[in-house]
C-alpha cells in the first residue's frame, strides 16, 4: 500500500510503497484510483534507501502528487501505453 509523506522542502511529496517491475527516472506512469480515475505523470526522483525490504521512496510529477493518496497504485507504462 502507498503512503504520502508531504515535506515542507519540496513542493510534492514523497511517495513510499513496494515497487513491482523497473522504474526509471523520467518514465511514464499512471496513477490509477479505486474510483476509477486514471491520471498520466512521470516519476521524478527514486530513492533507493530502504526501510523496509522492497519498499522504496519516489516523488512523481505534479499530475500525480496532486492527487495521490494512501491505498493508490502508480503503475510504470510499458512500450505502447500499456500500464
Amino acid at each position: 500500500m502507498l503512503q504520502v509523506f508531504p515535506v515542507s522542502f519540496r513542493p510534492t511529496p514523497f511517495v513510499v510503497g513496494r515497487a513491482i517491475g523497473e522504474f526509471s527516472i523520467g518514465q511514464r506512469v499512471l496513477l490509477r484510483k479505486a474510483d476509477g480515475l486514471v491520471v498520466e505523470g512521470k516519476l521524478v526522483s527514486l530513492d533507493i534507501h530502504q526501510r523496509v525490504p522492497g519498499e522504496f521512496s519516489f516523488v512523481f510529477s505534479e499530475e500525480i502528487s496532486e492527487r495521490v493518496a494512501a491505498g493508490d497504485v502508480i503503475y510504470a507504462m510499458e512500450c505502447g501505453g500499456q500500464g
